[in-house]
Parts: C-alpha cells; structure tokens; sequence
C-alpha cells in the first residue's frame, strides 16, 4: 500500500519536468521575442535610403541533424519610401540578415577576402557569420549598404516648398511668405497641379505638399502669380528626390525698385551736409525698413536707396537739420511707372516750394516727381545788435547775412521804440542811445557769414563808411519749442 503511493507521485513529478522541458524548447517559458530594425542605403550615398529592396531574416543553421531542417527563423520583408525595415517576433538564434534589391545582394553580417584566379586574377569571396539574438532583443542594424544600379523611389512624391523672403533689402534676415501669396510652379517643365487641377498655388498649399509623379532629378521653377509680382522668379535645378517627399525651404528675392535721389540747387551753406533718407511703413507707428546717411552736394551722382515690392506701399522720408522733413508717399507698386523694375529720378530741390511735407509721389507729374525743400526750412528770430564806440546817432546800419530769411524788421532805440518791418532793406539809423537792431526771421542750423555797414551821414567832415565782417558765425540754433526766444547777435561797431 505504502510503495502504490510514492510510486504515484513519482510518476506526477517525472510527468511535470517533462511538461516544463517541453515549454522551455518551444519558447513558451521565459522566452521572449526580438525585433530587428535597420535601414537598407545605397553604398555611394549613405543618408539616401533604398525602397523596395526585399530584407531576410534566416537562422544561420538548421535545427536537429539534418541540414535539410527548415530554421527556426525565416522571415521577409520590403524598405518602406526611406528604407527603413522592421521585423518582429523573432525567435532567439543565430541569424544572418539578407538583402537585395534587383539583382544587387548583400548579406549582413560578411567579411570580404581577396583570392587569386587562375588567371591570375583577384576576386573577392565572402565569408559569411552570424549574429545572436538574445530573448527580447531589440537590434538596431543600423545602415545596411547595397549597389543600386537604378534609383528606387515610389511612383508619386509629396513635394513640399517652405517659402520664405529676404527680408526688404537685408538678405541677412528672411520671413515667412504670407499663405494667401499665390505661385506657379514647374517641376521639370511641367506645371505642379493640385488635386483638383489648379495651377496656381497658395505658400499654405506648397507648405503642405502637393503630390506628383516620382523623377530622380527635379528641376524646380517658382514665380509669383500676381499681376504685379513681389518676388523674382527662381529656379532650382538638379535636387535629388530620394524617398516619397521632397522637402525645401525656399529664400525668394523680393523684386526692388531703385530711388536714384539727386540734390539740386543746394545752398553753400549745405555743403557736406548729412541728410538721413529713411524707407518706413506708413503704418502708426511707422516700422523702419531701411537708412541711408548722404553728403549734400550738388555735383554728387545720384544716390541709389532701393524699395522692395514686397514692402510697398512705404514713405520716403528726407530728413536734414534745420529742415521739416519731407515725406514722399509710394504706393503700393511703382510698374505703372515703367516696368516690374528700374530706377526712378527723385530730385530733392532746395529752391523749389511745392507747398506741401507731405504728398504722394507720381514720377509722370512734374510737380509730384521731386521734394521741394524750400518750404521745409525752419526760421527762427536773430537780432543782430550793433554798438560800440565808433557808432553815432544818425549812422546808417544795414546787415547781409548768407542765410535764407522770410522777412526783417528794424529798430534803433532798445526796448522803447517798435520793431519797424516797412523797409525795403534791412537798413536802420543809429538813435541817441547809439546803437542799431536788424531783426531777420531766418534759416537755422548751419554756420553762416554776415556783413554789418556803417555810414555816417554825407555831411562834409563826415568820417568814412566802414565794413564788418564774419565769415565764420556759429549756426542759428533749431528752435525746439514753436516760440523760442530771440536769438541775439551784439557786433561792436568799432572801425577797422
């Protein structure tokens, strides 16, 4: 009775361990699969993967005795668009990877040795290892490289086109073309469509991508849709297209008019001068787009400050010292003038008076065509005060200065008599209290010269007239309140 009993557990023991060795040749305790992952590239060119090329996963020997045994692992599959393949569940082994595309072959992992013929050739044998796979093995191959003899793409791509913009004239900075900016664009010669058949293109529609037919090489044109455009055409020729997209970020050149400023009949007193000539929006406030710093001379060629399309409509601003500026308008584009571009005449006339800081330029109407400075002038009040010991009650004072002045009054008794502003010259006779006030409402900014005349009274024993001369006065300064205070010059009448 007692030996029936142990002789049964014996028997269930030994019938477990059998169970459990079962499980662990089949994989079904503690066993894992793997997963190997790796990219099949062309061996020229390591960053273009192939697509297309079949990928194998074999055991390296059969199981059991017979080499007629099929492996544990025989697995395939295909690169997707860039080449790339996975395989899942593989069972842990030996393995060798084979791949090929065509009639190219590879095998991973090889050694390559070198023989001799008996021609006395060389040639090249490989010699074929394996790599183990462990349970739960994830293997990256990385780059399996392979001969391709004819590119392998997919027959359509989704080319994309990034477009951007130099940035007015900088080319150093770029920005984004606005999406609702429409464009051709030609791949190989022939126009890029969308899926309903549209030639024109939004930016927004080519950052998406548009799909087409496959072509190993592309040469790429884009051009601005508008009637007027913005951006110069550009091409792209021999991009490569190595997988089922094309991507690029495209920098177009906005199309520029150029300003050809001139300075005409600018006053002595300007001469080198620096004006600041500054490109801005018209928007408030108003964004800088580009600064230019020109020397005033009337012989000088002209001065190119270009606008681009793309930043239009701007302000032309002309600012110099002792001058309001003048702001010429241009509108949104210029080739009603004359073409997509070209170079545009903008005289700055300092004797001219359009009446106006302010108007809209138009190169075909004379009077809009040019800046009339004239009237930009800023005057102020300067009194030239004259005394001294060499003049005397009823001498004759007149003052000439280099400075544009809209008008002068004279006075000869400070501060009791008025200032008298009937005279047809700049002219006063000396009072009792011996001295002269001439009273110019004239330019600022800029040194200048005056000339102060004194002429005693034609009477016989009179002294003789006599001149003073400044050829070097400091300038007037810019008043920086609309009522300043007079600007007082004392010149001692003293006789050379």
């Amino acid at each position: 009775m007692q030996l029936r009993f142990w002789g049964g557990w014996f028997l269930a023991i030994a019938g477990l361990v059998v169970m459990l060795s079962m499980g662990c040749e089949k994989g079904a305790l503690g066993v894992k699969p793997a997963m190997i992952t790796g990219r099949v590239v062309r061996a020229d060119n390591d960053t273009v993967g192939i697509y297309g090329a079949t990928v194998r996963v074999m055991s390296k020997e059969a199981q059991g005795t017979s080499e007629l045994k099929q492996g544990k692992n025989f697995l395939s599959t295909t690169t997707d668009a860039n080449g790339y393949f996975v395989f899942e569940n593989v069972i842990p082994d030996n393995v060798l990877i084979e791949y090929q595309k065509g009639q190219n072959k590879a095998t991973y992992p090889s050694t390559t040795t070198t023989s001799e013929t008996e021609e006395g050739n060389t040639a090249e044998s490989a010699k074929l290892e394996a790599i183990y796979v462990k349970s739960g093995d994830v293997l990256n191959l990385g780059s399996l490289p392979l001969i391709e003899t004819m590119k392998s793409l997919p027959p359509t791509a989704l080319i994309k086109l990034d477009l951007y913009s130099t940035y007015s004239s900088d080319a150093g900075s770029v920005v984004k073309v606005q999406d609702l900016d429409e464009f051709y664009v030609t791949i190989n010669g022939e126009p890029l469509l969308d899926a309903l058949g549209n030639a024109k293109l939004t930016a927004a529609a080519l950052r998406l991508g548009v799909e087409r037919e496959s072509a190993e090489e592309l040469d790429i044109a884009i051009r601005h849709a508008a009637d007027q455009p913005l951006y110069e055409p550009i091409l792209t020729e021999n991009a490569t297209l190595s997988g089922s997209e094309y991507y690029a970020k495209v920098v177009l050149v906005p199309v520029k008019y150029k300003l050809q400023l001139r300075w005409v009949n600018a006053p002595s007193y300007l001469n080198a001068a620096q004006a600041n000539i500054i490109v801005e929006t018209t928007a408030a406030p108003a964004h800088v787009l580009s600064t230019s710093n020109l020397a005033v001379a009337n012989d000088a060629l002209p001065n190119v400050v270009e606008v681009a399309a793309i930043d239009l409509p701007v302000n032309l601003r002309i600012q110099l010292l002792g001058y309001e500026d003048e702001v010429l308008r241009i509108g949104s584009s210029l080739t009603a003038f004359g073409g997509t571009e070209g170079n545009y005449r903008i005289d700055v006339d300092f004797t001219s008076d359009n009446g106006q800081t302010e108007f809209d330029y138009n190169p075909n109407i004379p009077a809009d065509s040019k800046a009339g400075m004239y009237d930009n002038i800023i005057y102020r009040d300067v009194v030239f005060h004259v005394s001294g010991p060499d003049l005397a009650n009823g001498d004759t004072v007149t003052a000439n200065i280099s400075l544009p002045y809209q008008s002068f009054e004279v006075k000869n008794n400070n501060p009791v008599t008025l200032w008298d502003n009937t005279q047809t010259t700049p002219s006063i006779q000396a009072g009792v209290t011996g001295e002269a006030l001439i009273k110019f409402h004239a330019a600022t900014g800029y040194g200048f010269a005056h000339q102060i005349i004194v002429e005693p009274p034609a009477v016989p024993g009179a002294s003789a007239s006599y001149v003073i001369n400044t050829a070097d006065e400091d300038a007037i300064p810019v008043p920086e309140t609309s009522a300043p205070a007079l600007y007082t010059i004392s010149v001692v009448a003293d006789r050379p």
